[in-house]
C-alpha cells in the first residue's frame, strides 16, 4: 500500500483493535484526510494473509478506483478489484481464481452498495459464498454517513445489505468497521436501523484539532461577482493552487460558475481548465476529472491541468488534492454532513502553513432553492428530515459567538458520549 508507518495513538490503535481485539463492530470517526483508509488497508492485509478477503463497501466511485490502483503493486502481496468495473468475462475469471485456487495474497474486494443487491449476478451471492468458504476476514463500510445524507443516497441498497451482508458477518463472527468523517446522533441511529447493529462495540475518535483554514461567511446578492474576484486573485497569487466551487443546483455548477471562471481565466491569460462534476456525470468521467484535479499526471494524452472544479454534492467525497487551497460554497450546504465534507477539501497539505480559505456565500435565492428542494420529497418524513437538516445548517452559520469548528464538534457530540 506504500504505507511506511502508522500514526501513533490513532491508526496503530485502530489496527490493533481490529486485528487483535477482534471487535465485532467498530466505528472510526476521523476528519477528512486524516488517514482512515490506512487502517483497513493494514488490518485487511494482516487478516487476509493466505487468501483471506476484505470486502470494502465504497459508495464513492472515485475513491474505489484510486484504492484499487494503489493496491496492485508489483510485489503482488495484495490483490484488489473493484467489481463495479469488471466486465462479465473478468468477473468469471476472478470468481474462478477466488474460490478455486490456493492463494498467498491478501485480497480486497471493493464494491458499491448497489452491487451487493440480491439480483446482482456476482455481488448478490458474494458475501454468502465467502462466508461458506471461510474466506471473509473483514467488512468495511466507508463513508458511512452517506446512508442518509443525500437525495440519491444508497439507503435502499444499504437496507438490502442487512440480510446479505450484516447477518452473515454476525453469524460467522467477521469484524465490521464503519468509517466516516461525519457521524451525528441522527446518522448513527439511521446506521443502526438499517444495518441491524444494536450498538458499536468500540468507537474510536481521531484528531479533532482545527484545520488551519480561514473560514469566511458572507452575504452577497450576486454571488458570481464575488466568486470571480476571489478565484482570480487566489489562483494568480499561487500558481500551484487549485479551487473547488460547490453549488446546490446542477445548472449553476454546469453553466453559471463554469462560465464565470472561464471568463476570469481568459482575462488573466491563465491557460488552465475548468471542469464540472454533478450527479449525472458518467462515472468514468468523474474518475478522470478527480485524477486530473488531484494529481500531477504528466503529459499523456488524457492529462489536462484542471485548476478549478465546479461541482454539486456528488463530489463532496473522494477529492483529495493537497494543492486545493480554496473552497467556495454558493449557498449553505444542504446538511451538516455536507458542510463537514466540503470543509475537508481544503487544509490537506500539512507543509503549507496557511493561506487556505473556505468561503460560504449566503444569498436569499440559494436559500429558497434548498427550501423548494426539501418540499419536493414525497413523504412527510423525508420532507421534515431535509428541512430540519437545512435549518440546522442555517442556525449554525449565523451563530457568531463561536467559531464554526467548535460548533461542529458540539453538534457532533463530545467524543466521550460516544464511548461504548
Amino acid at each position: 500500500w506504500g504505507i511506511s508507518k502508522l500514526r501513533e495513538g490513532f491508526q496503530d490503535k485502530a489496527v490493533f483493535d481490529i486485528v487483535d481485539l477482534r471487535y465485532q463492530s467498530q466505528l472510526i470517526v476521523q476528519k477528512t484526510g486524516g488517514g482512515k483508509s490506512a487502517i483497513f488497508q493494514c488490518a485487511g492485509t494482516i487478516l487476509g494473509i493466505n487468501g483471506g478477503v476484505t470486502v470494502v463497501v465504497e459508495p464513492v466511485h472515485m475513491v474505489a478506483c484510486d484504492q484499487v490502483e494503489r493496491a496492485n503493486r508489483p510485489d503482488k502481496s495484495v490483490v484488489a478489484v473493484y467489481i463495479d468495473m469488471l466486465s462479465n468475462d473478468e468477473v468469471k475469471m476472478f470468481d474462478d481464481w477466488l474460490f478455486k485456487k490456493e492463494k498467498k495474497e491478501s485480497i480486497f474486494v471493493f464494491t458499491s452498495p448497489q452491487s451487493l443487491d440480491p439480483e446482482h449476478k456476482f455481488g448478490g451471492t458474494l458475501i454468502k459464498r465467502l462466508c461458506h468458504h471461510k474466506l471473509l476476514r473483514l467488512v468495511v463500510i466507508d463513508e458511512a454517513h452517506m446512508v442518509s445524507t443525500t437525495d440519491k443516497s444508497f439507503r435502499p441498497h444499504f437496507a438490502n445489505m442487512k440480510q446479505n451482508l450484516f447477518c452473515y458477518a454476525k453469524q460467522y463472527k467477521v469484524p465490521v468497521v464503519a468509517m466516516t468523517a461525519t457521524m451525528t446522533h441522527n446518522l448513527l441511529q439511521s446506521f443502526y436501523d438499517l444495518s441491524g447493529i444494536k450498538e458499536f462495540e468500540s468507537v474510536l475518535w481521531g484528531d479533532v484539532s482545527r484545520r488551519d483554514v480561514e473560514i469566511i461567511c458572507c452575504t452577497k446578492p450576486v454571488p458570481t461577482h464575488y466568486m470571480k474576484a476571489t478565484v482570480g486573485k487566489h489562483l494568480t497569487v499561487n500558481k500551484q493552487s487549485r479551487a473547488i466551487i460547490y453549488s446546490n443546483e446542477k445548472h449553476y455548477a454546469m453553466v453559471n460558475a463554469k462560465n464565470a471562471i472561464s471568463n476570469v481565466f481568459e482575462k488573466k491569460n491563465i491557460a488552465e481548465y475548468i471542469f464540472s462534476v454533478h450527479g449525472d456525470t458518467a462515472l468514468t468521467l468523474k474518475q478522470w476529472a478527480a485524477k486530473n484535479f488531484c494529481n500531477n499526471m504528466g503529459n499523456d494524452a488524457t492529462s489536462f491541468p484542471i485548476r478549478v472544479l465546479t461541482a454539486t454534492e456528488s463530489a463532496e467525497c473522494g477529492i483529495d488534492s493537497p494543492d486545493c487551497s480554496l473552497c467556495i460554497c454558493i449557498g449553505p450546504p444542504p446538511s451538516l454532513a455536507s458542510l463537514s465534507q466540503r470543509l475537508g477539501r481544503v487544509g490537506r497539505n500539512q507543509t503549507r502553513k496557511s493561506g487556505d480559505n473556505f468561503v460560504i456565500i449566503l444569498s436569499v435565492p440559494t436559500f429558497n432553492f434548498l427550501v423548494r428542494r426539501a418540499e419536493k420529497h414525497l413523504s412527510k418524513d423525508e420532507r421534515d428530515r431535509h428541512m430540519n437538516e437545512m435549518l440546522q445548517v442555517m442556525r449554525f452559520l449565523i451563530i457568531q459567538e463561536e467559531c464554526m469548528h467548535v460548533k461542529l464538534e458540539k453538534i457532533f457530540s463530545e467524543p466521550g458520549t460516544f464511548d461504548a
